[in-house]
């Protein structure tokens, strides 16, 4: 039988800050929106590649593409992001007022104020780490995307050094998602995040 009950008052409990494992993956509690039945998480990264917006059909495929895609959905970038998602698509909060699927952050969220200056804030430092560790996912780079565009063919990430920067949307950088994930739908178990069995 589940540990929790299928009701409008139950909630798993996340720490903004906290950095949780959640289907394979490490992800950061950035911020509790909804009246805290949603936390944004964000991941510690999930694969690597050009900027979506630069090869996914929908946004450039293969053009340099000069309008912003954070907050859109990027689940479908690769075959990883894809299984990541469907492992994980029934928890989400698709109610939430920014954000679909699997999505990229703005520069404004990872505390960006002057170029090459060092962010702020939950999301920045999970971008942070996520950067110090781009070779374990095969980038030749330590920097990870942001959703921002920048000019004619650049796009916004976060270096190993904490800087928030621009560079080619051609660049192999670290593609690590946000989520939004509804937290009736889970629970915490020694800092895992797992879905919760109902008895039907």
């Amino acid at each position: 039988m589940s540990k929790r009950l299928n009701n409008e008052n139950a909630y798993a409990i996340l720490e903004a800050g906290e950095t949780y494992r959640f289907a394979g993956y490490s992800w950061t509690a950035c911020e509790l929106v909804n009246d805290g039945r949603v936390a944004v998480i964000q991941s510690h990264g999930v694969t690597h590649g050009a900027w979506p917006g630069f090869v996914m059909s929908q946004f450039g495929n293969g053009n340099y593409y000069s309008k912003s895609i954070d907050g859109d959905d990027i689940s479908a970038y690769d075959d990883k992001m894809q299984a990541l998602y469907d492992a994980i698509k029934d928890v989400e909060d698709t109610s939430a007022s920014y954000g679909k699927g699997l999505y990229l952050i703005p520069k404004e969220k990872a505390g960006f104020t002057e170029w090459g200056k060092s962010g702020s804030g939950n999301y920045w430092q999970a971008l942070k780490k996520t950067a110090e560790n781009a070779c374990s996912f095969g980038s030749p780079d330590n920097y990870a995307w942001l959703g921002t565009v920048y000019g004619s063919g650049g796009a916004w990430y976060v270096n190993s050094n904490g800087g928030v920067s621009y560079n080619d949307q051609s660049d192999d950088y670290v593609v690590a998602p946000a989520f939004n994930l509804d937290l009736s739908k889970v629970e915490v178990v020694e800092n895992q995040i797992v879905k919760i069995r109902l008895e039907r």
